[in-house]
């Protein structure tokens, strides 16, 4: 993954002279890259709205940071950065002055140059005034219908929690041919970003789908002292992913089915 980030920005977007060999992205003209400055803060809001983690890299260094988006700033034409989660990492940001950030909404990477940085500092814990970038690059795909799941049908959900190689049980609430939904009565020691690895949906008809998930969404349902995940795949492979769209061709038409009959 980030080979190719850095495959994708080995020249600076601002001369968008970076030809198909180098990068595979042909800057002039490519309709994956956001360039309206309104969803640009469109794309960013939702991004510091869901507390997506991003990731930094700086040129030169094999080693990537983590960070955040703090605060937006549409009529400044800027936003903040949080400190990078590594003080290797922030003296290296400090020195060359930029860096490249990726993130990922609804499953598609988010990527984006900054060139410029305004060291601050508030309470001692820094920050970084960078200006809005130019483009983004963001490939976006059509979104997948999710299927709500019916609580008769309780299909499980099993996961493995990567910190303590703790295991997690529960219910898929809804699913999709890129995620699922699903409660869970444990306290989940994890967060938006992380990674539930060993996943397993044993199917109605006896078939197991085998998959890691991304962990989007974390909600706490006060009633029954569940909490909601949401995420979606990955690591799923071919033959899981054709047992998981046949399910959910099997359920669809199953649902249509009861809405017709009533």
């Amino acid at each position: 993954m980030f080979k190719s980030i850095k495959q994708l920005f080995t020249r600076e977007a601002s001369t968008h002279t970076s030809s198909p060999q180098d990068s595979g992205v042909d800057f002039n003209n490519n309709p994956r890259f956001l360039r309206k400055p309104q969803q640009i803060i469109h794309l960013l809001k939702q991004l510091k709205e869901e507390g997506s983690l991003f990731t930094v890299l700086i040129e030169g260094v094999d080693e990537t940071f983590a960070s955040t988006i703090l605060t937006i700033r549409p009529e400044e034409r800027c936003l903040i950065f949080d400190e990078l989660n590594s003080r290797a990492g922030h003296e290296l940001l400090l020195k060359t002055g930029k860096f490249k950030a990726q993130a990922s909404y609804n499953g598609v990477d988010a990527i984006f140059s900054i060139s410029s940085i305004e060291k601050g500092d508030s309470k001692g814990i820094a920050y970084y005034k960078v200006p809005l970038p130019e483009e983004i690059y963001y490939p976006q795909r059509r979104g997948a219908r999710r299927i709500a799941l019916k609580t008769s049908q309780a299909i499980p959900f099993h996961a493995t929690i990567t910190a303590g190689n703790t295991p997690l049980l529960g219910h898929l609430q809804n699913i999709s041919s890129t995620g699922i939904g699903a409660l869970v009565s444990s306290r989940l020691p994890c967060r938006r970003g992380d990674l539930l690895q060993n996943c397993r949906i044993p199917l109605p008809d006896g078939s197991d789908i085998h998959f890691d998930l991304t962990i989007r969404v974390l909600k706490n349902q006060q009633i029954g002292q569940k909490n909601y995940l949401g995420g979606f795949f990955k690591n799923i492979d071919s033959s899981s992913h054709k047992k998981l769209e046949r399910f959910i061709i099997k359920t669809e038409r199953d649902q249509i089915k009861r809405e017709r009959d009533h």
